[in-house]
């Protein structure tokens, strides 16, 4: 199965590029939010609400592992290999394997899209398609915040940059 989103952000790539190019541990903790979205969503899909003693492998401290490959330019851009291992076999959660494409839409904007793909499930694949996007668009909301939290803005204006979100 393939997973598509994207996220822009107020933020020129010049600026946002650096963040990638000098290291990628700091998405590690990110795609552990990421997966626990993705998995409290299977389990509130599959009928078993927060908190209704469902347990997952994620209550037992199941690793999430993120690795990334070398950054490369592309285009007007960079773009990250990005792997995603959940080792979640009982609530089905997949692992993601894909690119974080960071590319410039204008001299104060970035586009960060996350192309990847995943096993389809043999049970539940609408159940994990829904749950899988809510843990992608988790991911790159994730990324925004920080990157406008490290990222100065490129020019006074009111307000902080807002993420602007799409699929």
């Amino acid at each position: 199965m393939f997973v598509h989103d994207y996220i822009d952000l107020e933020r020129p790539f010049a600026t946002v590029a650096p963040r990638f190019i000098s290291g990628t541990a700091w998405l590690t903790p990110l795609a552990e939010d990421a997966a626990a979205v993705t998995r409290e969503v299977t389990v509130r899909l599959a009928g078993g609400p927060a908190g209704s003693g469902v347990r997952t492998s994620a209550d037992d401290g199941a690793p999430v592992r993120c690795h990334t490959g070398s950054v490369r330019a592309h285009g007007t851009g960079i773009v990250v290999p990005l792997a995603i291992a959940v080792r979640d076999a009982e609530t089905g959660v997949p692992d993601l394997t894909g690119e974080l494409e960071v590319v410039s839409v204008g001299s104060d904007r970035t586009q960060i899209t996350l192309n990847a793909t995943y096993r389809r499930p043999e049970h539940g694949s609408e159940r994990t398609e829904r749950a899988v996007a809510a843990g992608v668009r988790d991911l790159l909301h994730g990324i925004a915040r920080v990157l406008v939290a490290s990222v100065p803005e490129p020019r006074a204006g009111p307000g902080p940059a807002r993420p602007v979100v799409g699929s």
